[in-house]
């Protein structure tokens, strides 16, 4: 049961979490800082600890592809116009 929670709180915060660090800071990396410790605090009540550790670094390294796509994105858009 925890498993599928986490999985839903991993996928609606991840691109959540992914757009408002990029756009707060202009930098791709501080999405998995700023989303990692939420796993690592849900994981330490848990007794999955290390599959939800795992599923926090899955979802921090998208974070940070997301946020890095979005500053590609962004980049090429200011170069057309």
């Amino acid at each position: 049961m925890i498993i599928q929670l986490v999985l839903y709180f991993g996928g609606l915060v991840t691109f959540a979490v992914a757009l408002v660090t990029y756009f707060a800071t202009r930098r791709a990396w501080p999405a998995p800082v700023v989303l990692m410790p939420m796993f690592a605090f849900v994981s330490y009540y848990s007794t999955n600890e290390q599959m939800i550790l795992w599923i926090g670094a899955g979802f921090s390294l998208l974070a940070y592809l997301v946020a890095l796509t979005i500053k590609v994105l962004v980049k090429r858009d200011k170069q057309q116009g």
